[in-house]
């Protein structure tokens, strides 16, 4: 099986961001590109974008055709469109405040820390993997899709090429890294709109403390107030905890390392 994971963050506020990724096979994603763009032209818009539609911006412009109503149900179709063709879905949530305090305060010298961004990046790629081969048996590539042209891109594919280089045999499952543009790629619109739903809703059930008892890496469907996935489609829930972000740092020194002594024995 070759999968694909396709990226995209929210920002609730200054001090918050959530990653999100949505995973299928190769053959899963042609079908749901063409679904989307069946979408997009009954819906007579180029592309999908929620705080444009929100915002009744770009082509949602015209509030009297953008209306609520219109606007509920073309969201409830692309909800409709990630449980039937996507296969798991990811988060990962990361306190900016706590990751400047925890990670990248007193950084060891001679090392360069990640991004909150980054970290987050590689959070998922890490749980990414492991709920993968939890699931499906025969993974034999897993690829990682960001838009190009992000601001953090350059770090994160950085990050994607230690990982491969410090891990070896470990990161052989790890496939391409594929920076493409939301139009080469109608997927990039649908992850943007599982990464502002996950936020939204952490941000509600952290206000009903709903997530005073859920385990790190727990489905979101078990989670009373949360989105609400099919059977076959999983949503995991993930956030980067002082004992985490403590581990990113040990392990960052230590990749680099391993990466230093493999340059040195070419």
């Amino acid at each position: 099986m070759i999968a694909t994971v396709y990226v995209d963050e929210s920002y609730g506020d200054t001090s918050r961001l959530l990653v999100g990724g949505l995973l299928s096979s190769w053959h899963k994603w042609l079908g749901f590109t063409l679904a989307w763009n069946s979408l997009l032209d009954r819906a007579e818009v180029p592309y999908a974008h929620y705080l444009e539609m929100d915002r009744n911006k770009g082509p949602y412009a015209d509030r009297t055709v953008w209306n609520r109503g219109r606007k509920s149900a073309f969201l409830q179709v692309q909800y409709d469109l990630m449980r039937d063709w996507c296969q798991m879905g990811l988060t990962v949530s990361i306190d900016t405040q706590l990751y400047n305090d925890v990670y990248r305060a007193n950084f060891p010298k001679g090392h360069s820390p990640d991004s909150a961004y980054g970290i987050a990046s590689k959070e998922l790629i890490v749980n990414a993997q492991r709920h993968a081969n939890e699931y499906f048996s025969d993974v034999e590539s897993l690829n990682f899709v960001w838009e190009r042209g992000h601001q953090n891109l350059p770090n994160v594919q950085q990050i994607f090429f230690e990982m491969k280089d410090s891990l070896g045999d470990k990161a052989k499952s790890l496939g391409n890294f594929i920076p493409l543009s939301r139009t080469e790629a109608v997927a990039l619109q649908l992850i943007d709109q599982l990464a502002v739903a996950a936020r939204r809703t952490e941000s509600q059930a952290k206000k009903k403390k709903l997530f005073a008892d859920v385990p790190q890496g727990a489905d979101l469907a078990t989670v009373e107030g949360l989105l609400a996935p099919s059977e076959t489609f999983p949503i995991f829930y993930h956030e980067l905890t002082e004992e985490r972000l403590l581990w990113h740092r040990e392990h960052k020194v230590e990749m680099n390392q391993l990466i230093r002594q493999a340059r040195r024995n070419r």
